[in-house]
C-alpha cells in the first residue's frame, strides 16, 4: 500500500507524529512545509504544495494521510488523481477554541477552512475527546452567525466521519530517571509563544521563591524567530536557579534533561494532547497541570490546579502555592509512583493507527 503523508504546518510534534506513523508496514512517501508564517501557512499551504509537489501528488496513491494544517479541499480540487483517493486528516488542533493574539484579526476564516478540510476529508481521526467535542461546538457557534442559507447537519457529518487516536508516544528510547538530590526541579518544556501562557510560569515561579520555595528550573521548548518578551525577562530575574535554558536541537539531551527533573508544569491557555507533558510525565515527572483544556481527560485530580484563565493574577497566586507545597514536601514527590498512561504509549496505539487506515482502504 502506497501512502502519501502531508504536514502543513511541520512544527516540532507534527514532525515526531508523522515520524512515527511512517513506521507503520506500508510505503510512505512524506511532504512537509518548515512551521513558521503561520497565518500565511494555514490559508496558502495548498497553494505552496500544489506548485511545489503536482508530480509527487499526482502519482498514484492508495491513501493520503494529512495533518489538520493542510487545506485539504482546494488540494483534492486541484489535483485530479486525488479527487478519488480515501484521505485522513489527522487533528492535532483545531481554530475554534485557539485563544486568538492581537495580530490575528481573521481567526473566523481559519475556522471555515477548518470546516472545508473536514467536510472535505472521508476520516477525520482526533487525537483527544476535547478536541473533536471542541471542533463541533466550535462549529455550531460558528454556523450561528451565518445569516442565511445556514447547513443543518455539518456537526453530525463530522462525528460521523470521526474516530479518536491518541498521537502515541515511543518510549523506547527513553532515558532512565536518575535519582534526583537538592531543590525541586520544575520544567517548562512548551513552544515559546503566547498560547502556552509563559508569564504565569514565571510569575508564578517568582512568587514560590519569594515565599521561600527551594527550586530550580529547566526552560525548555521548541522557540521561532519572534517569542513573548516574558522570556528575556526572566532570564536575567531567574537566573540563579536556571539550569537548563531554551531549545535541544540533541533529542537525546533533551530527554536526559527532562529525565532530571521532579515535575512538569504546564500553564497553557490552548492544548488538545500535550505531546511534551505526556513525554516528561513518562519518564517520571509528576505532572502539575491548569484544570481545563484536555488536561482532565488525561491525568487524574492529583495533577492539576484551580484553573482561573481569565483571571491571571488568581491563577498564578494557585500555581506559587502548588510550587510551594510541592518544595516543601520534596521527598515525597520524588518517592511517588509514575503516573498511568501505558494506553498512550505507541506499541499501545499502532494498532489503533492500522485500524482507521484499513477502515478506508
Amino acid at each position: 500500500m502506497r501512502i502519501l503523508v502531508l504536514s502543513g504546518y511541520d512544527a516540532a510534534s507534527h514532525k515526531r507524529w508523522r515520524q512515527q506513523l511512517v513506521t507503520l508496514p506500508f510505503e510512505f512517501e512524506t511532504i512537509a512545509l518548515p512551521p513558521r508564517h503561520f497565518r500565511w501557512r494555514a490559508r496558502g499551504n495548498a497553494l505552496s504544495i500544489w506548485g511545489e509537489h503536482y508530480d509527487t501528488l499526482s502519482q498514484p496513491w492508495d491513501l493520503v494521510i494529512a495533518t489538520s494544517m493542510v487545506n485539504v479541499a482546494p488540494l483534492r480540487a486541484m489535483v485530479p488523481a486525488l479527487r478519488n483517493v480515501p484521505w485522513i486528516t489527522y487533528w492535532h488542533e483545531n481554530q475554534f477554541v485557539y485563544p486568538a493574539s492581537p495580530k490575528q484579526k481573521h481567526l473566523v476564516q481559519l475556522q471555515v477552512t477548518n470546516i472545508f478540510t473536514a467536510l472535505a476529508s472521508d476520516l477525520n481521526v482526533f487525537n483527544s475527546d476535547y478536541n473533536r467535542t471542541s471542533f463541533v461546538q466550535g462549529t455550531q457557534s460558528m454556523l450561528a452567525m451565518m445569516p442565511d442559507h445556514v447547513p443543518s447537519n455539518v456537526a453530525d457529518v463530522v462525528v460521523e466521519r470521526s474516530a479518536l487516536v491518541p498521537v502515541g508516544v515511543d518510549d523506547s528510547h527513553f532515558p532512565q530517571k536518575a535519582a534526583v538530590m537538592g531543590p525541586l526541579k520544575l520544567l517548562w518544556n512548551h513552544r515559546w509563544e503566547y498560547d502556552k501562557a509563559p508569564d504565569r510560569f514565571f510569575n508564578a515561579a517568582k512568587a514560590a521563591i519569594a515565599s521561600g520555595a527551594n527550586i530550580q528550573l529547566n526552560v525548555l521548548g521548541e522557540s521561532f524567530r519572534k517569542h513573548p518578551e516574558c522570556f528575556d525577562t526572566a532570564r536575567d530575574e531567574l537566573g540563579e536557579v536556571i539550569d537548563h535554558w531554551g531549545y535541544q536541537e540533541d533529542l537525546s539531551q533533551y530527554r536526559n534533561i527532562v529525565a532530571s527533573n521532579d515535575v512538569v508544569v504546564s500553564t497553557s491557555i490552548h492544548e488538545f494532547y500535550g505531546l511534551s507533558v505526556m513525554e516528561a510525565a513518562m519518564m517520571g515527572c509528576r505532572p502539575l497541570l491548569p484544570a481545563r483544556l484536555v488536561y482532565p481527560e488525561l491525568y487524574p485530580p492529583h495533577c492539576l490546579y484551580q484553573s482561573e484563565v481569565d483571571d491571571f493574577a488568581t491563577e498564578t497566586e494557585t500555581l506559587a502555592e502548588e510550587i510551594y507545597n510541592l518544595a516543601d514536601s520534596i521527598e515525597d514527590v520524588r518517592k511517588a509512583p509514575k503516573i498511568d498512561l501505558e494506553k498512550h504509549k505507541w506499541s499501545n496505539v499502532r494498532g489503533q493507527y492500522l485500524s482507521v487506515i484499513e477502515r478506508l482502504v
